[in-house]
């Protein structure tokens, strides 16, 4: 590739000059067919430009400055109309309370009797036919008993009385001009010291009014000033009142002059409107009663809005208690609100509102506005035609240049410019004119140079094709050898190793021919090793190597390394030390494989090469990383430092963070001479020490530095000859807060047999090796699978057809027929016949790519060779609910759990139920020994008669015993029974 790009480097600079001139005439054509906007347009609309934007600020700073003045003026009319509301209203509640005082003073100085109703309703009498003072005064005592004069509307006074000649009952009669009662008009019961004024005034103990109310039959709301009548001795003798009609507020509020369409309204406390100037009623009436008007109930969309705006601006209308303003919008245009609160000694607690649109004021600034719009217009007008006059003087010399530009573009060279009157415009046509002469000349040395250069072009395209050529087809004869080399080699190790394992399983093989058989499994191992790391090193070089990241528990990957690795350490009486920094958090995200890899590979080769002393796997943060920090810097080239250094900041404290990690393993070995320190990472390639120990293949170290630079490092070494070595590599771990799920332990299955009372399943092992298919059928018809072999995919296809397996093993590198094509076929097929097979792929293939196509095809999984009998049948079970028996060890135990765990542990997949020595200790140790020896004499009749001797509680003990027993498991019981009794009982 080196080569080619040198070649490609060559013709660029080869062919510079043609370059140039082909971009001069491909950028000259791109002009001329680009539309550009015209000289003369260009001329004009800078002043266009200017005048819209002066005339549009102008006409934009009149209309703000203008409406603040509006806004101004509104306020400060608000203040004005609410100062005179509150004046006329505190001046006509206070004439009701200088009356009470008038009579007060009358009764303390002993010219008024409040126990003779007939004094007092004369001197009642003679207050109210003064038209200006009071309309209605009345008294009431603690009795009950009550006196009240009133003037009417029609002009007439009447008395309303309770007292001892009324039998608790209140009479209304007409009042002549003598002050004498005439016609009785009503009898209706009353008891004034129920009633809401004559309550007020005791609560308040002092001048003071009654709750607002409507007066009924009429459409006015009403209050009554109070006060309590006092003896010398603090007695109370009554209660003096009024009642005063809110019209003349109202009316008052109406004769204000405000604007066109603002308002002035008072409200209460509570938010209930007493007065205002529309003609809207201060009540309404629900389901036949009288109810006040609340102020955002008001059919008066600015009474209404206005309330709602003040109501938001504060929790109480109570809390107000100094003027204040403020605008709101309403569809746009704004409202100016003024608050007054009104406040006497007498309890009196108002608000007086005044809200005024100011639209109401703005006719005549929206009519300058449409003027200095106007004007814009005219302005804008002329200068268009003066700019039109003076582009056109301008523009039409330099048309003229650009049109023999274009002419030049064409080819034309011999075209020439005429001078114009404009000094500027004539120097512009002479170079003009010079540059036109130069093109001439150079493009005729040019026209001849061409066509030598298109010719060396076209020789080193042809050669670049050619290269390209070889270097595909090079790399496609490495991948097709790979991938056999990955098929043979892997192929006739699967028949090793699976009838290694097959033969080890035999109770009865010789002590000395198991010890041969594990050397014989341990080699194949190890030759799986071998060609794992040769292919892996195949894949690095040919880029096929992907990195996949995942979250797991770092602490939980160490543990696992330190107990894989100390067995082999402690063989050569060496300490393997884990040490951990502090600050190590416990769930990271990366390439957890290839971690994994690169540890196993640098700690096993520091055992493999240590004859004494220790090796040391060290662990620690080393720092922080600012995720995506260049990134950063490049978005904020244009902002401070100041403001990058923030943003660094902000992403560092977000919850997932990534940290530098340094991995050191440290060993006190023999070393490396610096002399071999530069072939150390060379594949196939072994240190003196290496050779001189017979162990290793070149290739450990090579994978793991690839690894290492996959996942963002390096691997450094620091060593000298006889002092020991240590292997570093810094790498950035993501920090994951949330917990990760522990894994569970491996667990190692002893599989015996299918478990009974199931389909007869019918599997088909299509391999065209003959070891191969041997291993398989012996594995799977061992267990009581039927099974039929085929030698390609077109006996596959057959047996498929007439024998309808559930399941096929079907290799993929087969004659006459590969795995592939067969699976097609009968994938295709089963969707026609409706008659599903599970079909898993056999392959021996290293690449991710491959077996991406054998799942394509239609294949339900696959499994790599070699593989174990328990992968094997685990994935079958996956695919057709197969249930077996077997036993289960979870690997990594100690001995004394492994040895418990050989004394038949039995688990029944089907039951779940758990098979002890100390199940059986439920029963005595007669049933016991009677449980052994008919189990040594293969009894099944007499087993089954002690098994129904097991209590009804311990039911699931009895069935877990019968499956034995319906399978033939009689060794299985005798070791059960053996191991539950002492050992003196079987002597």
């Amino acid at each position: 590739m080196k080569i080619l790009h040198n070649i490609a480097d060559a013709d660029a600079k080869a062919n510079f000059p043609l370059v140039k001139v082909m971009l001069f005439n491909k950028r000259s054509n791109s002009i001329s067919r680009q539309k550009k906007a015209p000289l003369s347009l260009i001329l004009v609309i800078p002043f266009l430009l200017q005048i819209f934007a002066v005339g549009g600020i102008t006409a934009y700073i009149s209309l703000h400055q203008g409406r603040k003045a509006i806004d101004k003026m509104i306020i400060r009319l608000g203040e004005e109309i609410t100062d005179r509301i509150n004046l006329h209203t505190q001046n006509y509640l206070n004439k009701p309370h200088l009356v009470h005082q008038s009579i007060l003073a009358n009764i303390e100085s002993g010219n008024l009797d409040l126990n003779n109703f007939e004094q007092l309703q004369c001197y009642f009498w003679e207050q109210v036919k003064q038209p200006d003072l009071v309309d209605y005064l009345i008294f009431g005592n603690p009795q009950g008993d009550v006196l009240a004069v009133q003037r009417q509307k029609d002009g007439q006074i009447v008395v309303k009385i309770r007292d001892r000649t009324t039998n608790s009952k209140r009479n209304i009669y007409k009042l002549s001009d003598r002050c004498r009662r005439t016609e009785l008009l009503k009898t209706q019961d009353y008891d004034a010291t129920t009633r809401p004024w004559y309550q007020s005034a005791l609560k308040a103990g002092t001048h003071t009014w009654s709750p607002v109310f409507p007066e009924p039959g009429e459409a006015i709301l009403q209050a009554s000033p109070v006060v309590p009548v006092y003896s010398s001795e603090k007695e109370l003798l009554g209660v003096l009142g009024m009642e005063i009609s809110l019209n003349q507020i109202a009316d008052f509020l109406r004769e204000t002059q405000i604007s066109d369409s603002g308002v002035a309204f008072i409200l209460d406390s509570s938010g209930e409107i007493v007065a205002s100037s529309t003609s809207e009623l201060p009540f309404k009436i629900v389901a036949g009663k009288t109810k006040r008007l609340r102020g955002e109930e008001s059919s008066q969309p600015i009474i209404r809005l206005t309330t709602q705006k003040l109501l938001e601006k504060v929790n109480s209308l109570e809390q107000i208690d100094r003027p204040q303003h403020f605008i709101f919008e309403n569809n746009g245009s704004p409202i100016v609100v003024e608050v007054e609160p009104i406040k006497d000694i007498n309890g009196i607690n108002w608000l007086t509102v005044v809200a005024i649109p100011e639209a109401d004021f703005m006719a005549e600034i929206n009519a300058n506005t449409r003027h200095a719009i106007a004007l814009c217009i005219f302005a804008l007008v002329i200068a268009t035609l003066t700019g039109i006059l003076t582009s056109r003087w301008l523009s039409q010399p330099i048309y003229r240049i650009s049109e023999a530009s274009q002419k030049l573009a064409q080819g034309k060279l011999h075209r020439k410019i005429a001078s114009f009157q404009v000094n500027e415009l004539d120097i512009l046509s002479q170079s003009f004119n010079q540059m036109a002469a130069q093109l001439q000349q150079s493009f005729s040395a040019l026209e001849s140079a061409n066509q030598e250069l298109e010719q060396r072009v076209e020789e080193r395209t042809k050669e670049l094709q050619k290269a390209k050529l070889i270097a595909d087809n090079s790399n496609r004869a490495k991948s097709d050898f790979l991938a056999k080399m990955s098929h043979e080699l892997r192929t006739p190790l699967n028949a090793i190793l699976g009838f290694s394992q097959l033969i080890n399983r035999d109770p009865n093989l010789a002590t000395e021919n198991k010890k041969y058989l594990n050397i014989i499994i341990e080699s194949g191992e190890h030759l799986l090793t071998l060609i794992n790391d040769i292919l892996e090193m195949s894949k690095i070089e040919a880029g096929r190597l992907t990195f996949k990241k995942s979250q797991f528990d770092l602490y939980f990957l160490l543990d696992t390394l330190e107990n894989m690795l100390s067995f082999k350490a402690e063989s050569k009486n060496l300490k393997l030390i884990f040490e951990y920094g502090e600050e190590l958090p416990q769930y990271v995200e990366t390439d957890e494989s290839k971690l994994r890899q690169v540890l196993i590979n640098l700690v096993g080769n520091a055992i493999k090469f240590t004859e004494q002393g220790s090796v040391t796997l060290q662990v620690k943060v080393q720092e922080q990383v600012v995720n995506d920090s260049a990134d950063i810097f490049s978005k904020n080239q244009s902002n401070s430092l100041t403001n990058y250094l923030e943003t660094i900041e902000n992403k560092s404290k977000k919850s997932n963070q990534k940290i530098k990690v340094l991995f050191s393993v440290i060993d006190t070995g023999a070393g490396i001479s610096p002399e071999e320190m530069d072939k150390l990472f060379e594949p196939f390639t072994q240190t003196k020490t290496g050779l001189d120990s017979g162990q290793g293949t070149g290739l450990g170290l090579p994978i793991s530095q690839k690894f290492v630079q996959m996942l963002g490092g390096e691997i450094v070494v620091v060593s000298q000859s006889n002092q020991g070595s240590k292997f570093s590599f810094e790498i950035p771990l993501k920090v994951i807060q949330k917990k990760i799920k522990e894994k569970a332990p491996a667990i190692k299955q002893n599989f015996i047999y299918l478990a009974p009372n199931q389909p007869q399943y019918r599997i088909v092992v299509a391999e065209d090796i003959l070891t191969n298919r041997l291993l398989v059928t012996e594995i799977l018809a061992n267990l009581g699978f039927e099974v039929r072999e085929a030698e390609n995919g077109r006996e596959a296809i057959s047996l498929w057809s007439s024998w309808q397996p559930h399941l096929i093993l079907m290799d993929i590198n087969m004659p006459l027929m590969d795995g592939i094509e067969a699976t097609k076929y009968i994938k295709a097929q089963a969707k026609v016949t409706q008659k599903r097979t599970v079909i898993i792929a056999l392959t021996a293939t290293a690449f991710v790519e491959q077996r991406e196509v054998i799942l394509a095809a239609g294949c339900d999984d696959f499994l790599a060779k070699p593989f174990s009998e328990e992968k094997l049948l685990t994935t079958i079970a996956k695919y057709l609910g197969v249930k077996y028996i077997f036993e289960t060890r979870e690997q990594g135990l100690d001995k004394a759990q492994n040895q418990s765990q050989n004394n038949g542990i039995v688990k029944l997949t089907g039951r779940l139920e758990q098979l002890n020595s100390e199940s059986l200790t439920v029963m005595s140790e007669e049933w016991r020994e009677n449980l052994y020896q008919t189990a040594c004499i293969c009894d099944d009749k007499l087993i089954l008669e002690l098994i129904e001797e097991i209590p009804a509680k311990n039911a699931s003990l009895a069935a877990a015993l019968s499956d034995l027993v319906d399978d033939y498991r009689f060794d299985t019981v005798m070791q059960l029974a053996k191991n539950s009794l002492p050992e003196t009982q079987l002597q």
